[in-house]
């Protein structure tokens, strides 16, 4: 399993939203307890101070002041756990708990925010007592007035805070609830990650039995199939893979046919053209001589032109018969454009040729190359309107002799750029194979170049015209 597999993905977004989820919730159920912990806090505040004033003030009637406070402070809050200071009325100390904040500065402001500044002894074994001074700041600290028998306001009694063993509580169970949390938020993870490992397996799984099917196919192998194993969507997918393999299969075998059915149906006609071709050779008939060779020498291409067809299934395997030697491409191409110039005379079209004359010479299949530049001719032809033009131009370029056929046509949509080359494609559905072919020339043209070790592209704009581009290796005399 590669890092850009699905699978991985899969299971790495899987765990990166269970993280982000439940450290989301961890931190809400944390803050939540937290929360309700102080809530908790409070309202035992609140009763703790309730009960104090109680005290307090059964205290200071059944003693006439606060004598005895002290004692009575440290009571509470050695019971309750809080720190404690009650006041009088100008804010000085009557009795604290614990005892050395009977002698902390105190400031106490409008919002009853509480500071306290004291002085606290320490001593370890038989050392000298040291001495720490310790500050606190309770903010809206809670608080109480004690009044008497006449309900006159006689102290003051605030909570400056719980004593440093409630507060180490408090923290212990913060963490207890903070260490549940996390060893639920790993169990939650591992489970999530093992949940996406067994459900890519199931899910991906027969998705990688069609890709290696699909490679097959690639391969050429069309009798491929899957297996269905279920009525969901990938079961869909795998019967929508089977019937496109079966008509995949089923195309290519009327491709096939379709090139048996071409030769058959050309190869008879064509043998009646020879035939009557040699009888006016013979001087059955007397046109001129100029003439009958040129038709025959068509036919003899034609005929060749039959041969190929038979043999264009091969072509992709290397198989084609070449005849390689060093060619003159400039030769060629005044050839052909010589062999077509009565179509291009007829309607009226321009034709241009840009080859150099020290353009260097290809290692190719004459016969071959000017099949090809007919073919490109042809499908310029057939597309360029009356007073069109047509470009011929070769040139070389690292080792490679490119030639370029250019017309002034109707051009070719971008989306049928890609399915030119294909056999029996053509662009214009609608035009008969009379005027139109049968959509083998471009077919055969690009399987010639591939065969001579070439490359062929087109570029094209729709009422633009088009360029056919086509290379052939340079010979290299050492060879």
């Amino acid at each position: 399993m590669t890092i850009h597999s699905l699978r991985w993905r899969l299971l790495l977004v899987t765990v990166l939203v269970s993280v982000v989820a439940v450290a989301a919730v961890v931190l809400m159920s944390s803050r939540a307890a937290s929360t309700e912990f102080r809530k908790f806090i409070d309202t035992s505040e609140e009763i703790d101070l309730s009960r104090f004033q109680e005290i307090l003030s059964e205290h200071y009637r059944q003693n006439g002041g606060w004598a005895g406070a002290q004692t009575a402070l440290e009571r509470m809050g050695k019971i309750s756990g809080k720190r404690l200071l009650l006041l009088d009325n100008e804010r000085k100390i009557i009795a604290a708990f614990p005892d050395h904040l009977s002698k902390a500065d105190i400031d106490i402001s409008a919002d009853n925010t509480l500071r306290v500044r004291s002085e606290v002894e320490e001593a370890e074994g038989n050392k000298a007592v040291s001495v720490r001074q310790e500050e606190m700041v309770v903010v809206n600290a809670p608080h109480i007035e004690v009044k008497n028998s006449t309900g006159a306001v006689v102290a003051s009694l605030f909570i400056a805070g719980p004593n440093l063993e409630s507060e180490m509580r408090g923290d212990q169970f913060t963490g207890s609830v903070n260490r549940s949390l996390a060893v639920v938020a790993i169990i939650v993870v591992i489970a999530a990650f093992i949940a996406t490992v067994m459900l890519s397996r199931r899910i991906l799984g027969p998705v990688e039995s069609l890709t290696r099917a699909a490679r097959r196919m690639e391969q050429g192998d069309l009798s491929e199939r899957v297996e269905v194993r279920s009525g969901d969507e990938i079961g869909e997918l795998a019967q929508a893979f089977n019937r496109m393999a079966d008509s995949l299969s089923r195309n290519e075998q009327l491709r096939r046919d379709m090139v048996g059915d071409v030769a058959h149906e050309l190869r008879t006609p064509l043998t009646n053209i020879r035939c009557q071709i040699e009888s006016l050779q013979d001087g059955v008939v007397q046109p001129r001589r100029e003439v009958i060779d040129s038709i025959h020498e068509e036919a003899m291409l034609l005929s060749r032109l039959i041969d190929d067809l038979q043999e264009l299934a091969l072509a992709e395997a290397g198989q084609l018969r070449l005849a390689l030697e060093p060619t003159s491409i400039r030769e060629i191409i005044h050839k052909t454009a010589l062999a077509v110039a009565p179509q291009i005379e007829s309607k009226k079209i321009t034709l241009r040729i840009d080859a150099p004359q020290d353009l260097p010479r290809a290692i190719a299949d004459s016969e071959r190359v000017g099949q090809i530049l007919r073919n490109l001719l042809a499908n310029a032809v057939t597309h360029t309107p009356p007073e069109g033009v047509i470009e011929i131009r070769a040139r070389s370029s690292n080792e490679e002799i490119e030639v370029t056929v250019s017309d002034t046509g109707s051009g070719i949509e971008e989306e049928q750029q890609d399915r030119i080359f294909e056999r029996f494609y053509r662009a214009d559905r609608s035009r008969a194979r009379s005027t139109g072919g049968s959509g083998l020339g471009l077919a055969i043209v690009k399987q010639l170049v591939l065969a001579h070790g070439g490359r062929i592209r087109v570029e094209s704009e729709s009422g633009r015209g088009s360029q056919f581009i086509f290379t052939l290796p340079v010979w290299n005399r050492q060879e």
